[in-house]
């Protein structure tokens, strides 16, 4: 997310100064473990234009990774044995 809103802020003349982004999570109570929740704040920059906040938002929300969790890619495990 930090690198697509530092690529967003760039395009629009903005200073990445300041930008950050913190995450965190929730694991499940129920099994299979795993995560349930990921909450994720960014921070933008104080001189973000109240206008541009809209398309940062729309930005961070479309990263690789936050696609990939909203749409799991499949996973396939290969177990071998060491020769």
């Amino acid at each position: 997310m930090a690198f697509y809103a530092g690529r967003y802020l760039t395009r629009h003349g903005v200073a990445r100064d300041g930008l950050a982004i913190q995450a965190g999570f929730a694991m499940a109570g129920d099994r299979p473990a795993r995560v349930a929740a990921i909450s994720i704040t960014v921070t933008a920059p104080a001189g973000l234009p109240p206008g541009r906040r809209p398309g940062l938002q729309a930005v961070v929300e479309h990263c690789t990774v936050h696609n990939s969790l909203a749409r799991p890619p499949e996973v396939a495990i290969t177990v071998e044995v060491a020769s």
